[in-house]
């Protein structure tokens, strides 16, 4: 069941279900492909014994959006002050893409109250910043993922535009071609087949548009800020708890940052689940809870 709290006066909504050692889940960026959020795997870790928190950042879920153009430290301080308000004193820690970012400062700040650390797709990025760049030091997943967001920023108005053009082109040429006796109307035909594009062209940019911008343009700043600005490298090696690296063999969107976490955790066990993406945990929810349970019942041996 959802419930509500407020935290330093933003409205945060959370899942708190069944009982034993807590588990706090911190999501993504991105809008969940069902609702409520990673509704099965919440239920598979309950079944195994587990008491699920799981919390929606402000901005996302129903939970109230910041008033500002928050950065990490601001979700930092939000997602501590939850953990302070629901008396958490030791859990494991599960993040995802970027709540897996969050979790390794959260996991440096808070060595006393995290036992154990679980990242699923953990999107962790150098900085990129344009006015004082060094190319030859940014990772390669950092330059795509902003070269991305520029497809889907900039792809989206060109082709809209270009479409609008071709197709007023060729209604235009259609009519004065069209002899005059002639009684259908092909251009009625032309509009049917760019309406048809266009429609798959919003089909194509709709879910780009609305996992990295969502609706509100402060959100989007916040990607910014986040993404392009924070950087969550040095914090590995200062991770001590016990960790988990779970990603998807086909993980477009951050395979590539494997690298970053070889040799930089202390102590970690990585484990890749053939066949799926980047949204594992909605993709192959028992696959992900069977490599989770194992890793943290080791810890109990």
């Amino acid at each position: 069941m959802e419930k509500e709290i407020v935290v330093n006066g933003s409205k945060i909504a959370y899942f708190d279900e069944g009982e034993g050692f807590p588990i706090l889940m911190i999501h993504g960026w991105g809008p969940w492909l069902s609702y409520p959020p990673y509704a099965k795997l919440r239920k598979l870790l309950v079944s195994q014994g587990y008491r699920v928190i799981f919390l929606c950042l402000p901005g996302f879920g129903k939970s109230s959006v910041p008033s500002s153009r928050w950065g990490m430290d601001e979700y930092l301080e939000c997602i501590s002050d939850f953990i302070e308000q629901m008396n958490l004193k030791e859990f494991f820690l599960v993040g995802h893409s970027m709540g897996g970012a969050m979790s390794v400062r959260l996991a440096v700040s808070q060595p006393q109250k995290i036992k154990a650390l679980i990242l699923l797709a953990p999107g962790v990025f150098r900085p990129l910043r344009f006015l004082s760049v060094n190319f030859k030091s940014l990772h390669p997943i950092t330059i795509g993922f902003f070269g991305y967001l520029m497809v889907v920023r900039i792809g989206e108005r060109f082709l809209s535009l270009a479409s609008t053009i071709i197709e007023n082109f060729c209604l235009s040429t259609v009519k004065l071609i069209r002899p005059k006796k002639v009684k259908n109307r092909p251009e009625e035909k032309f509009k049917k087949v760019f309406k048809k594009i266009n429609r798959r062209l919003d089909g194509f940019w709709k879910p780009q548009r609305q996992f990295f911008f969502q609706k509100n343009k402060l959100m989007a700043k916040i990607l910014k800020n986040i993404a392009g600005l924070e950087n969550t490298l040095p914090y590995l090696s200062k991770v001590r708890q016990p960790t988990l690296v779970i990603w998807g063999e086909n993980d477009s969107i951050l395979l590539g940052l494997c690298g970053c976490f070889m040799g930089r955790i202390p102590n970690y066990e990585f484990k890749i689940i053939p066949g799926v993406g980047h949204n594992l945990q909605e993709e192959v929810p028992e696959k992900v809870v069977e490599l989770m349970v194992n890793f943290l019942k080791k810890l109990d041996n």
